[in-house]
């Protein structure tokens, strides 16, 4: 049986926030515990905040262009592994918002996108701002969470002869 894929577009944003989400887990949590140098932390923070705010409007419409269209089914998994499956994606995309607007809301100072446009901080409040801090790291902690959750799932639905991946292929 040929493996049914996601149309082109699917794919590339697929592929464009997976590789977001990655970074931002890892490079983010590397600026929380790993004790860069001041220079590394505000580096990976100007980026961090940079790539956040140009993807928020594109995760907007990713979540819309995902309304639109029904995803190949998947024939190769049994019932409860796709409700599994789709909890998951539901979750991952449910803790990308929240990080993506926490991460927003947390900011104490302007936010910088690329040194080409400065949005002005949205709240002032010490006290809001640190639980929406609070709020972004626990929301990443378990988008972290997920994602692995995910990877694994098809990770292991590969080894096992099943042909997920090739779904999202190019």
């Amino acid at each position: 049986m040929k493996t049914q894929k996601f149309p082109p577009l699917a794919v590339v944003l697929h592929w464009l926030f997976a590789a977001l989400i990655i970074w931002g887990i890892f490079s983010g949590f590397y600026a929380s515990f790993g004790k860069p140098s001041p220079a590394v932390f505000n580096w990976i923070s100007f980026i961090n905040v940079s790539a956040t705010a140009l993807f928020t409007p594109l995760f907007f419409f990713r979540v819309f262009y995902r309304m639109t269209f029904r995803a190949p089914p998947l024939t190769e998994l049994s019932v409860p592994n796709v409700v599994v499956a789709k909890g998951v994606q539901v979750l991952i995309y449910s803790m990308a918002l929240v990080s993506f607007v926490s991460g927003w809301l947390m900011m104490s100072r302007p936010v910088n996108v690329f040194n080409l446009i400065h949005i002005p901080q949205p709240l002032h409040d010490p006290r809001v701002l640190a639980m929406w801090v609070s709020i972004h790291f626990y929301s990443n902690a378990l988008l972290a969470g997920f994602v692995f959750l995910h990877v694994a799932g098809v990770l292991k639905h590969q080894v096992m002869g099943k042909r997920i991946l090739q779904r999202m292929a190019f």
